[in-house]
């Protein structure tokens, strides 16, 4: 399958607006999310798409919907775009973000891999790049050196004071240098501690694809445990994290070859510099937050603890009345704020459609709320294991899914979380 190289280039040179006929063959790179606000109209899809040395985003029309729905369409399908409309979005302090809104398309077919090597850029925005600290030897750091201004991120200081019989990295690239010096710099154990002037910081809402250079303060507001996967053609480990600063939240991800590296550093409830990760959409379906792009952490990814906490929020919520259940959905999720008035023991079940020698674990509880209205909540796995919340405790469940099993219920999914008797006001209130 030969895509249309060098048409994506010429795109990005069309005036806004503009609507196109001539034939374009470009691969899907990316996964599709759903696109825009789908309230009470026909759902739509956006991607990245590649024509083998650039990316550009692309709406897909509303016909090609159901062979999304059917994964006919998926990562890695090549497209024949036919009539499209070439969009720029304005962005504060930025280049314009480029797309396509297509108006006609057909499947030419599906890779197994993407083809070529497309640069990770916009229109209008230079394609990314590896952040280059000042043009210094690492085991050179004059104490007069005068403060960056426009520098968005400093580099440990631990990276500055190299042995001497080190090899001198010269003119090489940050990344080069991060993976080069990662096992006397990070060693799989705690995070360093920033040091120096605070880095110029960028709000967690503002990070997207097309933008490289950033440095976020987050706290981390959950932490899941190591997973494991083992498929035909790939097997791994992954943990997550949610990250929070005062602007939003995001949901980050390191695999299997930073996963030994990153899980000990990040701890739940503290706050970190993190700069040098990837932007990506969002996978909606492992995560609870409203953000449309998620991180994936990568070996330049840089993990700094920091001391100055101020102005950086615990957990957020949003929490619904146990009453107003029934408004939402099958499958939606909430978080709710209630008191623990019976807990069950330890249940093994067998999934339904699941193989037979495949348990899962559960445990049952009864929750009310302020409404006085009273459900069944069920946790899994570790979560139900390792329940020892007491009777009467006040319980926040961020990210459980409403369920209709003998009217509503509520269901903590992997991606969500409790806490136990949080400090918050609501919680103050409902104690009484």
């Amino acid at each position: 399958m030969e895509l249309s190289t060098g048409e994506i280039s010429r795109i990005k040179t069309l005036e806004n607006g503009t609507q196109v006929s001539t034939p374009l063959t470009i691969q899907i790179i990316s996964n599709i999310q759903p696109f825009g606000n789908q309230t009470g109209g026909a759902l739509r899809y956006r991607c990245m798409a590649s024509d083998g040395e650039q990316s550009i985003v692309m709406v897909l029309p509303m016909h090609l919907t159901p062979l999304v729905d059917e994964q006919k369409i998926c990562r890695f399908t090549v497209l024949k775009i036919v009539r499209y409309n070439f969009t720029k979005k304005a962005r504060p302090n930025e280049a314009p973000m480029a797309f396509i809104i297509v108006s006609e398309a057909e499947i030419v077919g599906t890779a197994t891999e993407k083809l070529g090597n497309p640069e990770k850029s916009g229109a209008g925005a230079p394609a990314q790049q590896s952040y280059q600290p000042p043009q210094q030897s690492f085991q050179q750091a004059p104490a007069q050196q005068q403060p960056q201004q426009q520098q968005s991120y400093q580099p440990p200081q631990s990276f500055q004071q190299q042995p001497q019989q080190q090899q001198s990295y010269g003119n090489s690239s940050f990344m080069s240098r991060v993976a080069d010096t990662k096992p006397n710099v990070y060693g799989g154990g705690m995070a360093p501690v920033h040091t120096g002037s605070a880095p110029i910081l960028h709000p967690i809402k503002d990070l997207n694809p097309y933008h490289s250079r950033w440095t976020i303060r987050a706290r981390v507001t959950q932490k899941t445990a190591i997973k494991s996967w083992n498929k035909p053609n790939s097997q791994g480990r992954l943990f997550s994290v949610n990250l929070l600063d005062d602007s939003g939240e995001i949901r980050a991800t390191a695999f299997t070859q930073q996963v030994d590296r990153l899980f000990p550093m990040l701890e739940a409830g503290k706050v970190y510099y993190i700069s040098n990760a990837q932007v990506k959409m969002a996978r909606q379906q492992f995560s609870t937050l409203n953000n449309q792009y998620e991180l994936t952490f990568d070996d330049s990814t840089i993990v700094e603890q920091c001391q100055e906490t101020t102005g950086v929020p615990q957990e957020q919520y949003e929490f619904v009345p146990l009453a107003n259940l029934m408004k939402y959905e099958k499958g939606a999720i909430v978080d709710v704020l209630c008191v623990v008035r019976s807990v069950e023991d330890v249940v093994e079940i067998t999934p339904k459609n699941g193989p037979t020698d495949r348990k899962m674990v559960k445990r049952d509880m009864s929750v009310v709320d302020k409404s006085g209205y009273q459900v069944r909540a069920t946790v899994w796995g570790d979560d139900a294991r390792e329940f020892k919340v007491p009777v009467d405790a006040i319980v926040a469940f961020k990210g459980m899914r409403v369920g209709d099993f003998g009217g509503r219920t509520l269901s903590l999914p992997s991606i969500g979380s409790l806490t136990a008797n949080p400090d918050i006001p609501e919680a103050h209130m409902l104690r009484g």
